[in-house]
C-alpha cells in the first residue's frame, strides 16, 4: 500500500498540475498539502488518503476532489533462467511503484479509458512518470435511468457499450453492479457523460472483467 509520505508527494505534484490546467485553481500554485483523512475498506485495509491544500496558512481545498485511488502495483525486473527448458525466476527486484487514480463525479465512479491518472514512483518515492487524461465537465441536465433488472437483461442480450473483440465469449461471473458514468477514449467525439450500469466480475480464465450497459431510459 502507498505510504502517506508517497501520497503526499503525489498530491503536491497534483496541485501543480491542477494550478496549471484549471484556471479556477491557479492560486494553488505554490501551495503545500497536509494529510487530513485516511480511508479504509471493510477489512480495515487502507485504500486512499485525502490531503488539504494550504497556501499562506489558508485552506484552499482538498485532494483528491474528483478522483480516487484505484490501484497500487509494484513492478519488478525479473531474471529468468531458461537453460532447463522451463522459465525459472532466479531473481526479481522492485523497479517502481505504479499508482493509478480514476475519476468520480459527486461520488459516482467513472469507467472507461477516457479519464485516469498514472504516477510512477522510483527510489525514495521520486516521481519518475506522470500521465493524466481528464476532460473538463459541466452539468448538462438530468435524465431518467433504467432499473437494475432491465440493465441485467440488456447485459445478457449483449447490449454493452463496448463490444468484445473476436468471437470467443468466456463465461463471466458478475460479483458487483453499480451505477456510474462512461468516459470514452481520449479524442473520441463524446459530448456527454451518460449514466451507465457497471458490471464487474471474473471470467472463466480468472481475468477481471468490466462491462457497461447504457443506463439512460429511452
Amino acid at each position: 500500500m502507498l505510504s502517506i509520505e508517497d501520497g503526499e508527494e503525489i498530491a503536491l505534484f497534483y496541485t501543480i498540475d491542477l494550478s496549471n490546467t484549471i484556471s479556477e485553481l491557479a492560486d494553488w500554485n505554490g501551495a503545500s498539502v497536509e494529510h487530513e483523512i485516511t480511508y479504509y475498506d471493510f477489512d480495515g485495509d487502507t485504500t486512499a488518503y485525502a490531503f488539504d491544500v494550504i497556501k499562506n496558512d489558508e485552506y484552499k481545498g482538498q485532494l483528491p476532489e474528483d478522483s480516487y485511488l484505484s490501484d497500487v502495483e509494484v513492478l519488478y525486473l525479473k531474471t529468468i533462467n531458461t537453460s532447463t527448458g522451463q522459465d525459472i525466476v532466479e531473481k526479481e527486484e522492485p523497479v517502481l511503484v505504479e499508482v493509478s487514480y480514476n475519476r468520480q463525479i459527486n461520488g459516482v465512479p467513472v469507467v472507461g479509458p477516457g479519464d485516469f491518472i498514472t504516477v510512477s514512483l522510483g527510489d525514495d518515492g521520486e516521481i519518475i512518470y506522470f500521465f493524466k487524461t481528464w476532460r473538463e465537465l459541466e452539468i448538462a441536465g438530468e435524465v431518467s435511468i433504467i432499473d437494475a433488472n432491465t440493465a441485467i437483461k440488456n447485459l445478457q442480450e449483449g447490449k454493452t457499450i463496448q463490444k468484445p473483440a473476436g468471437s470467443e465469449r468466456p463465461i463471466v461471473e458478475i460479483n458487483d453492479i453499480k451505477i456510474g458514468y462512461f468516459s470514452d477514449v481520449t479524442g473520441s467525439n463524446q459530448d456527454f457523460y451518460k449514466p451507465v450500469w457497471i458490471f464487474k466480475g471474473i471470467d472463466d480464465r480468472g481475468y477481471e472483467v468490466v462491462k457497461c450497459v447504457d443506463g439512460v431510459a429511452k
